[in-house]
């Protein structure tokens, strides 16, 4: 009877003895793992939030920067902790409009043909423009818009054909003018705009003679239009009208007809 009690108390104690190591060993093992997790995360470096520097979105003001933060350590890759290094981090230059350089006459018009340079997004340089910072003037025409003298006939409808000169912006003279200062009339046809007379005779004292008192009479009606040409005589022989030719209009040609005959016998035409 000793006997059996002594081996029922060696069973009850090898089993408390096993008990109490299957609970130290799942003890050990857990403060063993959470030893490992701690010394794990204790040994990554601590993230701080710095300032890097970026392009901004705008493909217009070349390599401007512009700052942003991260919780990081370093800046993400094609950016920069430097303030002016964001060119740099995407490879030199930041992303822009690819842009052509043409050229264009100056806005000035007393400097002849010099070109000015602008630069446009297109490939292919504006209408009036060039890519030969020579070409300018040959992309307007010729010649750069400048300061031009042109004539026109006068508001007077009493100086026959007599012109005015007046300045334009451009390299053409307007239609209705000339660049020639006796060019006006052919600009309009022929003749300016003129309120014709009736010039009458070159004999005014109907003496068959020309002389100095018809010259003086002849002078005033010099340059003027005659609404009488040609000239019909009332009675014949006759020393013919002022307009001498009957072009309708008194100049040289009638000045230098009424001087051939100028103190003859006779002025008969």
């Amino acid at each position: 009877m000793q006997n059996s009690n002594d081996q029922t108390f060696k069973f009850f104690v090898i089993i408390s003895l096993l008990v109490f190591l299957l609970f130290a060993s799942f003890f050990i093992g857990r403060s063993m793992s959470v030893y490992n997790v701690d010394t794990s995360v204790s040994n990554q470096p601590q993230k701080n939030v710095i300032s890097c520097y970026k392009c901004t979105s705008s493909l217009e003001d070349e390599n401007n920067c512009e700052q942003f933060f991260v919780y990081n350590n370093e800046c993400p890759l094609g950016t920069s902790q430097n303030p002016n290094g964001c060119a740099m981090a995407m490879g030199g230059n930041c992303p822009k409009i690819n842009k052509t350089i043409c050229y264009r006459c100056t806005s000035s018009l007393s400097d002849g043909n010099a070109c000015e340079a602008f630069e446009t997004s297109s490939q292919v340089c504006p209408i009036g423009s060039s890519s030969n910072s020579n070409g300018c003037a040959l992309a307007n025409g010729g010649q750069c818009p400048k300061i031009k003298t042109c004539y026109r006939c006068t508001q007077s409808v009493n100086d026959g054909n007599l012109c005015e000169p007046f300045q334009v912006e451009d390299i053409n003279c307007p239609s209705n003018s000339s660049e020639s200062p006796i060019g006006c009339a052919a600009a309009v046809g022929g003749a300016c705009i003129h309120n014709p007379i009736i010039c009458g005779p070159i004999d005014i004292n109907n003496d068959n003679q020309i002389t100095i008192i018809d010259i003086s009479t002849f002078a005033l009606y010099y340059g003027r239009f005659c609404s009488d040409s040609p000239f019909i005589p009332t009675s014949l022989p006759t020393c013919g009208g002022k307009d001498t030719n009957g072009d309708g209009k008194i100049n040289k040609i009638d000045l230098d007809s009424i001087n051939a005959r100028l103190n003859l016998p006779n002025c008969y035409v």
